[in-house]
């Protein structure tokens, strides 16, 4: 009876092992992703170069989520607000000012609530922080992260990655600070995310 059991498990367990990885496709550099950088990161990332102005970035929360819970527990993922032109500096601004206030969660949903859903533009950094007050945040400690060091450089740095990312449009998302990934390249969501765990692991 055991040897049947442990017969049984086997086969389950291939079973599953296909299913996981049943959308898999060969990968081609050059058209599913792009190499960006000479090495890799130290360790294993998923980076989303977004803007809450865009409006694919705003559908694409749910393939961001999805690709979260998919990859393996030892990595991150992250986003990286990126400039696409100069009125979108503020949601730039507003990702690190909300990093640094402790409400990135909060903020991140209601930013895109608002500018996609509500269809208000936040035109500057007063509007950023009525909406911030909102959720909580403390007047004075808005008004220090908004005109502080800290996110200048915050901001430079992010531009900064984006450029030697080569990224171009948003969302983009780039693994390992190595690979980019082409997104238009895949059929499914199931086929891209296949794709990030794939390279994740080279």
């Amino acid at each position: 009876m055991p040897k049947i059991n442990a017969l049984f498990v086997l086969i389950l367990s291939s079973f599953a092992l296909m299913s996981v990885n049943s959308y898999s496709i060969d990968l081609e550099e050059g058209v599913h992703y792009d190499v960006v950088s000479a090495g890799k990161s130290a360790k294993k990332q998923v980076k989303e170069y977004f803007n809450y102005g865009c409006g694919g970035c705003y559908k694409s929360e749910a393939l961001a989520d999805m690709i979260k819970v998919a990859i393996p527990k030892d990595a991150k993922f992250n986003y990286v607000p990126f400039e696409n032109h100069p009125s979108w500096k503020i949601y730039v601004e507003a990702y690190y000012i909300a990093d640094m206030l402790g409400i990135t969660k909060e903020a991140h949903k209601a930013i895109f609530h608002q500018v996609h859903v509500e269809k208000k533009a936040i035109p500057n950094k007063d509007a950023l922080k009525e909406l911030f007050v909102k959720l909580g945040a403390d007047e004075k400690r808005f008004d220090q992260a908004a005109n502080s060091f800290m996110l200048n450089s915050k901001v430079s740095k992010a531009r900064e990655e984006a450029k030697q990312h080569k990224i171009l449009s948003t969302p983009t998302f780039v693994v390992n600070d190595h690979y980019r990934i082409n997104s238009r390249a895949f059929k499914t969501n199931n086929e891209l995310i296949d794709a990030v765990n794939e390279l994740i692991n080279r």
